[in-house]
């Protein structure tokens, strides 16, 4: 049953008792994080990035929802691709 447009009081009459905590909304303060580096000595070279906190490549893209991912390249007919993952285990 599509419970999308109806009253949220409504929603445990609607629903199987097995699905409550499906339509139950989370009542909790945002997340947050602290992330702690270590000080890098005034003479490293500026250059040297052993013990400074660099960002990947693509973490902006992430963090701002810019990042493409397989599920966002289109698909074009008449043609079937199949995705494939190998993870070498020794």
């Amino acid at each position: 049953m599509n419970c999308a447009h109806v009253q949220p009081s409504l929603y445990k009459t609607l629903t199987p008792s097995a699905d409550h905590s499906a339509v139950i909304t989370a009542d909790r303060p945002p997340s947050h994080g602290v992330q702690l580096f270590e000080r890098v000595g005034d003479d490293q070279l500026e250059v040297d990035a052993v013990g400074r906190p660099l960002p990947h490549l693509s973490a902006q893209q992430h963090a701002t929802g810019e990042a493409i991912y397989v599920d966002d390249i289109p698909s074009y007919p008449g043609i079937d691709l199949l995705l494939t993952d190998f993870d070498l285990w020794l």
